[in-house]
């Protein structure tokens, strides 16, 4: 009785409410400027906002190593911002000299996510070789990769009907299926269903070759 579907497509608006999640900024890279009169010993920290928004001055925590700091300035290739919202992409400086990389994370200090080595996750398997319990693979979710491995598949999921299938060992080119995964590194994260950007994640295999996409479950 409603509009023809493509029609719907192309015109719904769609508001992910990402503006209004807690802050999370994943670190792409370390900038260190040579000095300058202005920034005598600039280092700055730059990456996406994945999801909230900051302003200088806002009290913030570093994650995995869970340092504590305040930002002191939002830098942009227009010039210095006040606040800065999801989907931008900046520079944050802060008031101490902390020991960050490539893959961790800044967060709102009231709301931080979770630093976790073992979690369940939906895991959609791309590949045509089969998902191999206890194989080496490379997990790679926001600016982060660590090495894991897949320890145990809860159920597959029957697509057709939506039952659950259990006990299962493996999973094939296209099926889904609940797991538990432990990861060499802490992965710093949130449940898919509470923010996306910091939730899902992707399987490499030996080749670089993505074999899966996943979802971090509560």
């Amino acid at each position: 009785d409603g509009p023809k579907l493509l029609d719907l497509l192309e015109s719904i608006q769609v508001d992910d409410q990402a503006d209004k999640k807690a802050f999370r900024f994943p670190i792409q890279l370390v900038s260190r400027q040579p000095a300058s009169p202005e920034f005598p010993d600039f280092r700055g920290y730059m990456g996406r906002v994945a999801s909230g928004s900051v302003r200088v001055g806002d009290r913030v925590i570093v994650l995995p190593s869970g340092a504590r700091t305040t930002v002191t300035g939002i830098v942009t290739q227009d010039g210095p911002l006040e606040e800065a919202f999801s989907r931008q992409s900046v520079t944050l400086t802060l008031a101490d000299d902390l020991d960050i990389s490539r893959g961790d994370l800044i967060a709102a200090e009231t709301n931080p996510p979770q630093a976790r080595t073992e979690f369940k996750a939906t895991l959609c398997w791309m590949s045509d070789r089969p998902l191999h319990l206890n194989h080496r693979y490379v997990l790679r979710q926001t600016t982060k990769s660590v090495r894991a491995i897949i320890n145990e598949i809860d159920y597959r999921l029957d697509v057709n009907t939506l039952e659950r299938e259990s006990p299962v060992s493996e999973l094939k080119s296209n099926d889904i299926g609940q797991v538990r995964i432990k990861t060499l590194q802490p992965v710093v994260c949130d449940p898919y269903n509470v923010n996306r950007q910091t939730g899902g994640f992707i399987i490499l295999d030996e080749n670089n070759d993505t074999v899966a996409a996943g979802m971090i479950q509560e």
